[in-house]
This record gives structure tokens, sequence and C-alpha cells, in this order.
């Protein structure tokens, strides 16, 4: 209330002094004016001391004293009366100002024809009304208390942490002043950049552009001032491995850096003599990063992707981890499983599967709509160049989606698979298509079927959807602990079948000794231990296969043939 008391005597003075004509009034130019003072106005009432300032007068009003106006020079004490408490306040400067005027001559200026108002002058103290002084600064610098952030940024200026790299720098330059090697320069590029070890060889090629063999202080500055002083660890790592004219990650990037890891790191000292599982490793890791971290699957990693995930903290932590521990993208084991996987369905061994090869994976679990609608590409574009064909990458993401359906991507992937029409909604008519199959061939080996009405009731149970018979994306994702259930009881029959046949209390037993382990973790090392089994296996009895080698069938059947249809 007292600030409108205040605003009311500050127009009427206006309008007082434009009547008398006390100087020339140009509307636009008052105009202007007022809109600035205003602005100052609702500045000064926003700060803390203001606040007080107000609440004493009206304390003093309610007490009955007496409220002083000081004398100016500039208004009669019938003026001031009106306007003593409606004065600017100090504006914190950014700039010195010169010495101040009062509020006639400030008039005079704001309203001279052809001239641009000029910021609001602070008052000086022998024109400040009493109460103001009480809560005025002593000190003509700007301070918090002011209302004004202090300047904190100094693009000139290397902070403490920054001056102390710039001499960990020289240091390590003056050991070797004709410059830096690449043995001797695996150092600075994990203790002072702040990267994994073995990015040393990769890197130093790229700063020795003329193959020198050395880097210099004076290159290696150049390259320390563009990519690396004042970033974070992300921001470093992203600009050495992506292109220096690109903004994003490409696969590509990745592999002088993992051919790097595959040479030093102990884990894999037994690959000396296999050159070419280097580069099918390489591939898989590549596969497994993008399929985490390029959420749009576009080829490219952005910096905002790459901040979200936790591929530079795995990157540091595989440089002193045993290889396996790592179970994110670098995991030997893994690696190991999903190479197998494809080679037992690749029949002639040129990294193409067909449609026909791709059912037999999980003696024909996968529904045969669900395989048809994979390899429409509908829930990911095959990279496969002919129709009806998945390369090695394509069942990567397969079966990454398959075996670890609790993972973002994977309930994307099925979801895509379910959802016929693509409006973003799974409903019964959608479902009731997959499941027809499943009742089908569960009535082929003579197994009760659920009917489709109650399974409707068990998945809406299970998921709580906000519309019963219809799931959409974000309702999977909140209950992604059952996502995996939701999906096979449609698409994959010994998946639905173990559910319904399942012991609790075995799976609770298994989830308990491994509880940070996800579903495709469980997975690769069951089926690690099995194709480890298999081999040693094999070796054990590849005498006595030779021996028997004359008692082959004429048709050439062995007792590893694959079931080419399935038995229903």
């Amino acid at each position: 209330m007292s600030s409108m008391k205040i605003r009311v005597s500050v127009e009427q003075d206006q309008e007082h002094l434009a009547h008398h004509d006390v100087f020339p009034l140009h509307t636009s130019h008052y105009s202007l004016a007022k809109v600035k003072m205003d602005e100052f106005f609702l500045r000064w009432l926003a700060l803390p001391h203001t606040a007080e300032l107000v609440k004493t007068i009206i304390e003093d009003i309610k007490m009955g004293k007496s409220v002083q106006t000081p004398h100016s020079p500039n208004f009669s004490s019938k003026q001031f009366a009106a306007t003593s408490f409606t004065a600017s306040p100090p504006s914190p400067p950014s700039k010195p100002r010169s010495p101040t005027a009062s509020l006639q001559s400030i008039s005079h200026f704001a309203f001279a024809s052809g001239e641009r108002p000029p910021k609001s002058p602070t008052r000086s103290p022998e024109t400040s009304p009493s109460h103001l002084n009480r809560f005025a600064s002593s000190s003509s610098k700007p301070t918090a208390d002011d209302g004004v952030i202090p300047r904190f940024y100094f693009p000139d200026r290397l902070d403490a942490p920054a001056k102390q790299e710039m001499q960990q720098v020289s240091e390590f330059f003056s050991a070797s002043p004709k410059g830096l090697t690449v043995e001797t320069f695996g150092p600075i590029v994990q203790r002072l950049c702040g990267l994994p070890s073995f990015f040393a060889t990769p890197l130093f090629k790229r700063i020795d552009s003329a193959n020198s063999g050395l880097i210099t202080q004076e290159m290696f500055l150049r390259f320390w001032r563009s990519e690396i002083q004042g970033k974070s660890t992300h921001q470093r790592f992203f600009n050495v491995l992506k292109r220096p004219q690109n903004s994003w990650i490409e696969p590509d990037d990745f592999r002088p850096y993992l051919k790097a890891l595959l040479e030093i790191h102990p884990g894999f000292q037994f690959l000396g003599a296999y050159g070419t599982y280097h580069e099918r490793y390489t591939d898989v890791v590549i596969y497994r990063i993008f399929y985490v971290v390029d959420r749009d699957d576009d080829g490219r990693i952005t910096m905002r992707e790459l901040r979200k995930s936790n591929l530079v903290e795995t990157f540091l932590r595989i440089q002193d981890d045993e290889i396996n521990n790592v179970r994110d993208y670098f995991s030997y084991e893994h690696f190991y499983v999903l190479y197998c996987k494809f080679f037992e369905l690749d029949g002639d061994q040129d990294f193409v599967i067909t449609k026909e090869e791709f059912q037999r994976h999980d003696s024909h679990s996968l529904n045969k709509r669900a395989v048809e609608r994979i390899f429409s590409n509908v829930p990911r574009r095959l990279r496969a160049k002919e129709k009806d064909t998945m390369v090695f990458e394509d069942f990567v993401w397969y079966l990454l989606s398959e075996e670890g359906k609790m993972s973002d991507r994977a309930i994307e992937y099925w979801f895509k698979v379910v959802d016929l029409d693509g409006d973003g909604v799974i409903k019964a008519v959608e479902m009731q298509y997959f499941y027809e199959e499943q009742v089908h061939r569960l009535e082929c080996l003579n197994h009760e079927a659920v009917s489709f009405p109650d399974i409707i009731c068990q998945l809406n149970d299970m998921v709580h959807p906000e519309v019963e018979g219809e799931f959409r994306l974000d309702e999977l994702k909140k209950r992604r602990h059952q996502a995996g259930t939701f999906f096979n009881v449609l698409l994959n029959l010994n998946k639905f079948v173990n559910y319904e046949q399942r012991d609790p209390f075995a799976l609770k037993q298994e989830m308990a000794q491994n509880p940070d382990w996800s579903d495709w973790d469980r997975y690769a090392n069951v089926e690690y231990q099995r194709l480890v089994m298999e081999e040693e296996n094999t070796e054990d009895s590849e005498e006595i296969r030779f021996d028997e080698m004359d008692s082959v069938d004429p048709w050439g059947h062995s007792g590893s043939t694959f079931i080419s249809e399935a038995p229903f």
C-alpha cells in the first residue's frame, strides 16, 4: 500500500512540474525517462534495505511520529514532501560515473530535444533522505548486498588449477627440451590430461601430424589450449576422439584407441597370435557403445549423449582393471558369446545370415511373426545390403535386446515390434495377433495354453497401465522389471514356458548372488561357461571323432546338425 502511495505522489509531482512549465516538455522523451525511472524504482523496492526502510516508516506513522524530510535547494518544502521517499535509489555502477546532478538538472537532460536520456545517477549524500543514508553503503564498490554480483569471469586470467597445470607442462618438457617421444608421452596423457594411458599412441600421432617422432612444448601447448585447457574430463575425451571438423563422434573414431588398448592391456596378451579376432572384438565394442550411448541411432555420439552415459568412466576404469570385470562394453567373455552365437547360425561363415538361419536361434523360440517384423526393418533398419539377411552388427543389436529386456534400448526395440500400427500404444488386438501363434505352438507341444483374456488380466496387473488393455512405452519403462515378461509372453515361446514353470525361490537366490548384474550379464555368464565346456569336451573327444569318420552318415548328417525348420 505504501509503495502505491509513493507511486501516486511521483505522478502528481510530475504533473505539477509539467503544468507550471518548469522546463520544456517533450512527450516522447518524457515517456522514455518515465520507463527508466519506473525500472529503477522497482529495482530499489526489491533491495533488502528498502523493505526495512519502508517497514520503519510505516511503524513510525502508526505510532504517530512525524516523518522528517530533508530540505533541498531544488524543491520547495511542499513539493519535496510528496517526493521525499520516491527518489531514485543508488544504482550500482558498471563503471565510474561523473559527479551527480540534482533532480532538476536530470529532468532537463531527460527532456531536452534530440538527446537520449542518460542512466539514473546516484543521489549525493547531501540531498538523500535521512532514512536512505541510514542504509547507504560506505564503499563505492558494488557488493552482493547492493544486489550486484561481482565480476567473477576473467577470460585472460588463469586460475590456480590452470596455473598448476601449466607448471606441470613445463616440468614434463624441462626433462626433455627437444621434445617428448611416444614412450615418454604416456604420463602427460594420464596425469595431466586426465585421459586413459592407452590414448598416448594415437594422441601422439594426432599432435605430431608431420611424423617427426617428437612433440615439442610449443606443439603440445597449441593442442592443450584448443582442446584440453579449462575443460571437463568428458569434454576432453570428446575433443580428443572426434575429428577436428566434426561436432560428434563416429564409430571409426574409436578404432585407433581400441587398437592401442588391445596392444598394451595384459588381458589381451593371449590374442597376440589371433589378429583376426582383434578386429572382431573392436567391432563388438563399438556396436555395444553405440547401442547404449547413441540414443538417436544415427551413428553419431554428441556431447550431450556422452555426458548422460558412463562411457568415459568405463574407459578410465579399463586401463587398470581386469578385462572381464568391466562388463559394460569391454568384457571379452561377452564378445565371445556374441561371436559364437552368430557363428553357430552362419553356416557358410560369410558373416551374413538369412532369415531361415536366424530362426534357428535358441531352438526356434522366437515368434515367426516377430521375425517378420525384424526383417521388415521395423525395430531398426538392418545394415545388410540384401533383403531378408542380417549382418553381425544387426545380430548384436538383436541379442542384446533379446537377453537384456530391462534396458531402455531393448524396451524400445520390442515395443516397435509389437506396435503394429506405430501409434505409440500396444492395444489388445495387436497383442492377440502375436499371442495366437504362441497358443498354436503350445498346442503342438501338448501344453495347456492360457486364454487370451486371462493373459490380458495378468499383463494389466504387471504393468498397471493408465488404460487397461493399452500399454505405452513410458509405462513399460517405469515397470522395466516386468517389461521382459510382457514381451516374452507375446514373442518368445521358450521364455514364456520357463516363466510359467519358474521356481521363485531359485530365481531370488540367483538375483541375490550378483545383485548389480543385468539380465544380459547373467545370460552371458551362463552361456560363456557352457560354450567353454563344449569346447573343452570337443578337444577331449577329437581323437575319437577322427576314428569315427568312417561311420559318418552318407547323407552328411552329424551330431551337431541344426534343425532347419521348426518342429511344429
